[in-house]
């Protein structure tokens, strides 16, 4: 994100702008390059509001006194979380895919195991 241009007029990066000079505006614009997909932008002002805390961290001397990105607001979506597959989910997928594909074998195996998907893959 840090590659990309302050505007579509200047092409001067905000990579080129000293880490004290990204003041709530420009950061306000880098979350809302992804307001069209919100967990994205909210994604980008998480990493923000970490390089800043670096920043505010540096020895000797702290490049920043205040994590500027902390004051702009994220688009915080509530969820409920994922929503969980009921039987005739399930059933749809098995029709799917059919009985012997390797969907519906990782799907059993998650099923009946409780293994977490990083598990499966191996």
């Amino acid at each position: 994100m840090l590659k990309e241009p302050l505007s579509p007029e200047d092409a001067r990066l905000f990579a080129h702008m000293p880490i004290a000079a990204l003041d709530v505006t420009n950061i306000e614009i880098l979350r809302n390059r992804k307001k069209a997909s919100r967990f994205a932008a909210d994604e980008r002002l998480k990493i923000l509001r970490q390089v800043f805390e670096v920043g505010k961290a540096a020895k000797p001397t702290p490049l920043v006194k205040h994590n500027t990105a902390k004051l702009v607001e994220s688009f915080r979506i509530k969820t409920d979380g994922h929503a969980r597959m009921r039987d005739d989910d399930i059933a749809k997928d098995v029709a799917r895919h059919g009985p012997r594909s390797k969907a519906v074998l990782g799907l059993t195996i998650l099923m009946y195991t409780g293994v977490r998907v990083s598990d499966l893959a191996l």
